[in-house]
């Protein structure tokens, strides 16, 4: 996800102030924004796994100027992703040392197969709270569905993680 906040930004698709204020998001949620294992080749042999899967098409979901929505970009060449990495990775690194989140990786519960939604310190959500939010958020997406969970960053607010 971090990635591809990079991505959009060298395309100028965002600005450095919704960049900033992307990664301060996902910084703030603990997810991770880099690993060591990240680099030239896995980005080359996996975005030539998710053609097979996706027609032939890259379909790399960007973030555009508005939280909740998404560009997606198919013409994306091997030497620019690989070029972007290299900015994401000094990004990262300056502002915010390795980027390894709170938990590198995912349970069935973040992929949709738990319908029970855990805040970050690992206690339940209520179904009404996630509902509430669920409801909101869908209101400021004009009332599409979101796909994601609902997580509490510690204050009080509640964040959607979605894969827009």
């Amino acid at each position: 996800m971090a990635y591809s906040i990079t991505l959009a930004h060298s395309r100028g698709l965002i600005n450095e102030e919704q960049r900033d204020e992307w990664f301060g998001l996902v910084s703030s949620v603990g997810l991770s924004m880099d690993h060591d294992l990240f680099d030239d080749n896995l980005i080359a042999a996996a975005t030539e796994a998710i053609k097979k899967t996706r027609d032939g098409k890259q379909r790399f979901a960007v973030p555009s100027g508005q939280f909740g929505k998404c560009i997606f970009l198919n013409d994306v060449s091997i030497e620019e992703l690989q070029s972007v990495l290299k900015v994401h990775k000094e990004f990262v690194k300056e502002r915010y040392g390795s980027g390894e989140g709170k938990e590198a990786y995912v349970d069935a519960g973040d992929l949709g197969a738990n319908p029970e939604t855990y805040a970050q310190n690992g206690t339940k959500v209520p179904t009404t709270e996630t509902k509430k939010v669920a409801d909101d958020i869908k209101l400021k997406t004009g009332g599409k569905p979101v796909n994601g969970s609902i997580v509490s960053n510690g204050n009080g607010v509640n964040v959607v993680e979605c894969s827009c």
